[in-house]
């Protein structure tokens, strides 16, 4: 006999429970005795909307355990196989070390939308599953009770990707938010440019412009750490090194309202001298000129954060032989790493590409090509690029046309010699192996791999 059919029959006016927690006290005696043919269970149903059904079958739940002796509650005994304590208290470590971490999530965690392990995401479950956040329910009871046998996903199945998609924001937005906490500018007479560069001169009389996105002494990053280097290789070689930067960094190309007074950081062999107008260190060019220093190379680093047709003017003005390293791939994209909506790699389709369309960057790309065109097309400089792969990226691209040449950032030689030792040769008798530690060298951030390390 159907187990339902017998309980609506013969089953509720024998006192028998048509489910673990429901019992007749549970109803307003008043109902029953006005509805003496109805099963109590219909009554409670009929007396309850859907989300109020819910909390009183969880509060219910919770009582009639304790009630049977059970040290925890019916969600802790739920959750407690499945819940993570090291986890728990290595990503959260606020809660209190005499506290149960399983009680702690139980009581507030969930609430707090923090997660009892690494394979549930409260916040993404009960945000994509309404109907328990409105009810007011623990996420992850509803998942491990109901959940899980209905299909529902624990987390987004690629986490990562749903994160930089929430952080995501557009070249407009990175243009605003320029210049908030800049900190460290320093007005200074442009005369004391013209005294230290001339009091640093060599016989050799020549200058090296160097050009990136922010200061290299006072930031930490590879091109920082390229430029770091290069400035002490020029200095060696008896150049004046002047490394010219926007006071404003920005991860895009400065508005076009910045133009008349664009104002730069200037750091003049490893020195930092102060912030100037791009139209004083014009000026100091042409006045170190008339002392017989010479421009030799303008090195171009980075163009973030630049206002091109002011740089260009500049470039111009030096008369000196011009260089574009490609550390990254900003003169083809705003976004720098070529990752469509910084996620996927997009190779840099052409222009109009279904892939740009559904990319927020895609509009902005077209405006920044405009400008990356007539900048070259004024400049003209020699690329450099890292690898050959590197330079792959740029092929069929107006970039091709210029003259180019391979120049690797790093030749590792022999040292990785020491490394292979340690894991080919024979530890001696009685000694152990040396034990292999891998690290990760580089930025904890997802375009570099962090989350898989």
């Amino acid at each position: 006999m159907d187990p339902l059919f017998h309980y609506m029959k013969f089953g509720w006016k024998e006192n028998r429970r048509p489910n673990r927690w429901f019992s007749t006290s549970l109803v307003e005696r008043k109902a029953m005795l006005g509805n003496p043919e109805t099963p109590p269970f219909v009554l409670l149903l009929a007396a309850l909307d859907e989300s109020a059904f819910r909390k009183f079958r969880e509060i219910t739940e919770k009582r009639l355990y304790l009630d049977f002796g059970h040290t925890d509650c019916w969600d802790c005994a739920t959750m407690r196989g499945h819940f993570d304590s090291t986890y728990y208290r290595a990503r959260y470590p606020d809660v209190p070390e005499d506290c149960d971490a399983l009680q702690h999530f139980c009581t507030f965690g969930w609430q707090e939308l923090r997660n009892p392990n690494p394979d549930f995401d409260t916040h993404y479950y009960a945000s994509m599953n309404t109907d328990v956040g409105e009810a007011g329910i623990n996420a992850f009871v509803h998942y491990l009770s109901d959940g899980k046998q209905e299909g529902r996903k624990p987390r987004p199945v690629r986490p990562m990707d749903q994160k930089i998609l929430k952080q995501l924001v557009s070249v407009e937005e990175l243009a605003a938010k320029a210049g908030r906490n800049v900190t460290g500018l320093r007005f200074e007479d442009a005369n004391l440019l013209v005294l230290k560069a001339l009091a640093q001169a060599t016989r050799k009389r020549s200058l090296v412009f160097s050009v990136s996105h922010d200061r290299y002494n006072a930031h930490t990053g590879g091109v920082q750490k390229f430029i770091r280097d290069e400035e002490g290789h020029a200095v060696a070689e008896g150049y004046v090194y002047i490394h010219l930067c926007p006071a404003f960094p920005m991860q895009c190309l400065a508005p076009v309202a910045a133009a008349a007074s664009f104002l730069v950081n200037v750091t003049l062999n490893g020195e930092f001298l102060g912030t100037f107008t791009l139209a004083e260190i014009s000026d100091v060019l042409l006045a170190l000129r008339k002392k017989k220093l010479k421009t030799a190379h303008v090195i171009l680093h980075s163009l973030m954060g630049w206002h091109l047709p002011s740089l260009a003017d500049f470039v111009t003005l030096a008369e000196a032989r011009n260089h574009f390293y490609t550390h990254d791939y900003f003169a083809l994209c705003p976004e720098y790493r070529l990752l469509r909506n910084g996620i996927a790699a997009c190779h840099a389709p052409a222009l109009g590409a279904a892939d740009c369309g559904v990319c927020l960057h895609g509009i902005a790309r077209v405006k920044a090509d405009a400008a990356m065109a007539a900048f070259f097309g004024v400049v003209k400089p020699e690329m450099i690029y890292p690898s050959a792969s590197a330079r792959a990226v740029f092929e069929g691209t107006r970039y091709a046309a210029l003259p180019g040449r391979i120049v690797p950032h790093l030749t590792v030689g022999k040292r990785l010699e020491p490394l292979k030792r340690v894991v080919e040769t024979s530890p001696p008798a009685g000694e152990e192996r040396p034990r292999l530690r891998v690290a990760f060298c580089g930025a904890s951030v997802a375009h570099k791999g962090f989350h898989l390390f």
